[in-house]
């Protein structure tokens, strides 16, 4: 159940921040609209990732719960960095500086 409400969650999300960002959208080419999609998703699917294999690593090296939710803290704030910084930038190359410019 939770699983579903993440996932619908998510798609509402989705659908505000583009509607709130409407002609910014309007804006951009078919192909800029896809390329912003296609590295928005690679970006999701590579956090995702790396939150799930980081997960599981810390559960077969570290038995300690307490040690194991800080460093889960430090990991999300970490890939959640990287991965908001990189977006960015590829969202800036993309568009040609449309978006991505709030860095």
């Amino acid at each position: 159940m939770e699983d579903l409400f993440s996932l619908l969650l998510f798609i509402f999300v989705l659908i505000y921040v583009v509607v709130a960002n409407r002609e910014v959208v309007e804006k951009l080419t078919w192909q800029q609209r896809i390329g912003v999609a296609a590295t928005f998703i690679m970006t999701i699917g590579f956090a995702v990732g790396c939150f799930y294999i980081g997960s599981q690593m810390l559960q077969n090296y570290i038995e300690n719960g307490f040690i194991q939710m800080v460093i889960k803290i430090i990991m999300v704030i970490v890939v959640m960095t990287a991965a908001i910084k990189w977006m960015h930038l590829a969202f800036r190359k993309i568009t040609n500086g449309l978006i991505g410019n709030d860095v």
